[in-house]
């Protein structure tokens, strides 16, 4: 809707995590297996994919905190 607002025609697949439960469409699900199935034939595994996880939690978690307490524009403080 905001891309919209700015005069940019765009969807994003999107996926949210919110009091312990996911909220995703299908196509997000598609797009995560198959990206999941290529990295583990490339010799990936899922301790590496837990790391991953784990850290980008713990980037968002802190740019989420910044966004919170900050008044500044949020174009700056943008999580992707």
């Amino acid at each position: 809707m905001f891309m919209r607002k700015v005069g940019v025609d765009i969807e994003l697949p999107a996926s949210l995590f919110q009091n312990s439960y996911w909220y995703q469409s299908e196509e997000v699900w598609e797009i995560f297996s198959k990206d999941l199935e290529k990295y583990l034939r490339k010799g990936g595994n899922v301790f590496d994919i837990v790391r991953l996880c784990e850290n980008h939690l713990k980037i968002g978690r802190e740019k989420i905190s910044v966004i919170t307490k900050s008044s500044a524009d949020l174009k700056i403080c943008m999580i992707f």
